[in-house]
């Protein structure tokens, strides 16, 4: 049997190895923000902001998962800004294994308010709208 398709992805984001996610995803990957309309597209963009989330999301822990050949769900508790969250990545793999649309939920509305500011602060400086 092979190793599941979100094994590499869920190893790197653990040791928050930067370079390991982004090997991860496919080059045109679709990055979905909970805080923006439309998504994020490709590896430039979706490093940027994980070097960013990686600082952000405090005591960042996965505690579930739910996974089939072609799709994964990795749930997570988090801090952000000192608000306690939980969510979920919705990780879609392409027919070469790599992740080719990336979806994070989060809840409650304060935590995702609070990854708003931050990060639309930080998105500022690679020259994105941080909300659409």
């Amino acid at each position: 049997m092979s190793a599941p398709r979100h094994g590499a992805y869920l190893s790197a984001a653990r040791a928050k190895d930067h370079a390991g996610v982004i090997a991860c995803m496919a080059p045109d990957v679709l990055f979905h923000s909970p805080t923006k309309r439309t998504p994020f597209e490709g590896k430039a963009i979706a490093g940027f902001l994980f070097t960013h989330l990686f600082e952000v999301l405090e005591d960042f822990a996965f505690t579930d998962i739910v996974a089939d050949a072609d799709m994964a769900v990795l749930f997570f508790t988090c801090r952000i800004g000192g608000r306690q969250a939980e969510g979920c990545d919705v990780l879609r793999f392409n027919a070469d294994g790599f992740i080719q649309d990336f979806k994070v939920l989060i809840r409650p509305l304060p935590a995702l308010a609070a990854l708003n500011e931050i990060m639309g602060a930080r998105l500022a400086s690679f020259g994105q709208a941080a909300g659409n």
